[in-house]
């Protein structure tokens, strides 16, 4: 039993040397906590900079663009350039609108005007001005006359036509029945005439003077609505009652620049022959004063005629005995186109082509009236 118990006391011995744990690891001491570095406001710290490659582009090689064939171009308005005119219509414009030339300038007028349309291609009125035909809205224009118009008609009489600011009127000389009722010769004169003259008549052709007077005198307000002026007609029918003083009150009424007196000549020596100009003298009481001007609106309007017409010019006659001049307020004028007792002029001023050449050739002298007159 002892035997035993030494034995095992010797194993234990034995185990215990072998199995012994070994002694725990000490660990350091922790580092000390560092104070932390407060930054000094007044001197920050910059970061240094980091200066950036730098990067070289490539090269760029320019592109040239493939050429662009613009689209043609249609005409903005139709081509009038062989228009045929062949009788122009009184016309007048409902609104502001373009009146543009065959090319492409263009000029705006205001809305009442008056112009002669020869006709519509492609939706637009042909309309005929004194330098050529021209292009506009054919809803641009009426046949009726505007409202202002047909007010001044109403006031002041006769056909009154709007354009610019030279006023011309024009009264074709007599008409269908005379007037042999009486009045004064001149404002307040004693003198006594008979208010319209029957007129004279063609020894050849047998047309009566009122029915020449008119037949120029419509073609005369054309060439001026051409022009550009207002025009205002004393009468447009042979059947009007016109007296000659209330004539030439209604051009001082228009305040007329110029007043056209369109009328014929007889003779009982039908040799007679030329056209002649009527204006009052410098010492005529009522209307003396405007002598010079009537002068010169005469004697440039008989140039003008005689040059286009073939008539001859038989110079002016001064004179206070017309009752249509005396009782004007504006420069006027008689125009007496030609001798209807002399048979080759009677013929003459028959035609129609005659009618067209004084028309022409007194609308010239107008012109020329009021060129000088502004010089």
């Amino acid at each position: 039993m002892k035997k035993f118990f030494a034995i095992l006391c010797i194993l234990c011995l034995l185990c215990a040397c072998s199995c012994t744990d070994k002694p725990p690891v000490q660990q350091d001491d922790p580092p000390a906590p560092v104070d932390p570095i407060d930054p000094d406001p007044a001197n920050p710290v910059q970061p240094d900079p980091v200066e950036p490659d730098p990067i070289e582009p490539d090269p760029v090689v320019p592109v040239e663009p493939d050429p662009i064939e613009p689209d043609p171009v249609e005409p903005a308005y139709p081509d009038i350039s062989d228009f045929e005119v062949l009788d122009p219509t009184v016309v007048y414009s409902l609104r502001e609108f373009e009146l543009v030339a065959p090319d492409s300038t263009a000029a705006v007028y205001p809305a009442g005007m008056t112009f002669l349309s020869a006709g519509e291609v492609d939706s637009f009125a042909v309309i005929v001005r004194a330098d050529g035909l021209y292009l506009a809205p054919a809803d641009a224009f009426s046949a009726d006359k505007p409202a202002s118009a047909l007010a001044l008609e109403f006031e002041k009489g006769g056909s009154y036509y709007p354009g610019s600011d030279k006023v011309v009127v024009i009264d074709p000389g007599h008409q269908s029945k005379g007037m042999s009722e009486k009045e004064p010769n001149g404002p307040g004169s004693s003198v006594l005439k008979a208010k319209v003259a029957s007129g004279t008549q063609g020894v050849a052709t047998g047309i009566e003077e009122y029915k020449l007077n008119l037949a120029v005198s419509l073609l005369l307000r054309d060439e001026l609505i051409e022009r550009g002026y207002t025009v205002v007609m004393i009468r447009e029918s042979n059947d009007a009652r016109i007296s000659n003083a209330e004539r030439a009150v209604m051009a001082n009424e228009y305040e007329a620049d110029a007043f056209i007196r369109i009328h014929a000549n007889g003779s009982d020596n039908p040799d007679t022959k030329g056209a002649i100009a009527i204006f009052q003298t410098k010492d005529n009481p009522w209307c003396g004063d405007l002598y010079a001007q009537s002068r010169l609106l005469s004697e440039t309007v008989l140039e003008y005629y005689c040059a286009e017409s073939g008539i001859e010019n038989d110079g002016n006659w001064e004179t206070d005995t017309m009752t249509g001049i005396n009782w004007t307020r504006v420069p006027s004028t008689i125009i007496e186109l030609g001798y209807m007792s002399n048979p080759d002029e009677d013929r003459l001023m028959a035609t129609e082509e005659f009618h067209a050449a004084a028309a022409l050739g007194i609308a010239q002298g107008i012109d020329s009236f009021f060129d000088i007159a502004e010089d």
